[in-house]
């Protein structure tokens, strides 16, 4: 379903709206903005290379087009390796408790607000591949179509997104005859769930500290 079409669709469900096309464009691009950030569309994923300066931060910039879930991580440099993705910085700093045990191979990663955090930090260049959800690209033009969520679900979800978006503007007459809206939308978030039930997933590492028998 491309931009024209589910203009004209925002438009038959909110008549005491301005039919200002750029005003729903705007409100589409925000919707699939926010949907494919909470679910895993496989359409979606995407892979880039990074490189870690050797004796610098170890801090190193996302792809410009990551959105969310770093699921894989390994080392090119070192023969497609694998890295340690950990859920946060401060869990994997613990495993890296003085300077001489930070200097070496990149074993361990986190992200935070777009950055890859790495230890130990590498005395020389060191390249890593990451796999990951990208952000679906902005819609522009008419003929464009939605990236990412199935054919099948765009309407349910991109209109029903701005319907349930809307709702608390709307008149009360409107606002039972817009119930149905919301009501494929909620189904349509189910579908979603069990669509990416299979995706990939960021599973961090988490360190054991005790045994159990």
């Amino acid at each position: 379903m491309n931009v024209s079409q589910l203009i004209k669709r925002i438009i038959i469900a909110l008549p005491e709206f301005p039919p200002v096309d750029s005003i729903f464009l705007s409100d589409i691009n925000t919707a699939l903005l926010r949907l494919c950030r909470s679910f895993r569309f496989p359409d979606l994923i995407d892979s880039n290379t990074v490189t870690v300066i050797g004796s610098g931060s170890g801090i190193v910039a996302l792809p410009a087009d990551y959105h969310h879930n770093l699921f894989e991580a390994t080392s090119v440099t070192h023969s497609n390796e694998p890295i340690r993705i950990r859920s946060n910085i401060k869990a994997m700093d613990r495993d890296y408790p003085d300077t001489q045990s930070k200097i070496g191979r990149v074993k361990d990663v986190a992200e935070n607000s777009g950055n890859l955090h790495c230890l130990p930090v590498p005395a020389d260049d060191e390249s890593l591949l990451v796999r990951y959800y990208r952000k679906a690209a902005t819609l522009v033009n008419d003929s464009d179509e939605p990236e990412g969520i199935p054919d099948y679900l765009q309407e349910d979800l991109l209109v029903g997104y701005v319907v349930k978006d809307k709702l608390p503007l709307v008149s009360k007459s409107l606002g039972l005859k817009l119930q149905h809206y919301i009501s494929d939308y909620n189904s349509a978030l189910e579908e979603a769930q069990d669509y990416c039930r299979q995706s990939p997933r960021q599973k961090p590492f988490i360190k054991r500290t005790h045994v159990f028998f």
